[in-house]
C-alpha cells in the first residue's frame, strides 16, 4: 500500500502559487516533484510533495499490480493505492 497526490493537489499547495507551473510538469512527465529545504542524501533531495498519476504508476511499477484505489475521507488529496507482486 502507498499514497500518491493527483495533480489537483497542487491547487492547495501553497495556496495554488505553483499550481500552473506544477500541473504542466505532472502533465508532462507523469508527475511533479517540490523539494523541501532539506539536508541532500548522496547529493539529492529526497523529500517534499509530489503528486504522480495512476497512468505513471502502471507504466514504471512494473513489478507490482494495482489491484485498489481509495480515497482517503479525511485528506481527499490522498489516493491509497493498493498494489501486490507481480509473479
Amino acid at each position: 500500500m502507498l499514497t500518491i497526490r493527483p495533480k489537483e493537489y497542487w491547487h492547495i499547495y501553497d495556496g495554488g502559487a505553483l499550481a500552473a507551473e506544477m500541473i504542466k510538469i505532472h502533465d508532462e512527465n507523469g508527475f511533479a516533484f517540490f523539494p523541501h529545504n532539506r539536508f541532500p542524501v548522496e547529493g539529492d533531495i529526497t523529500y517534499g510533495d509530489a503528486s504522480i498519476s495512476l497512468d505513471y504508476v502502471n507504466k514504471h511499477f512494473s513489478q507490482w499490480k494495482l489491484t485498489m484505489v481509495e480515497y482517503n475521507i479525511i485528506d481527499s488529496y490522498q489516493v491509497i493505492l493498493f498494489l501486490k507482486p507481480v509473479t
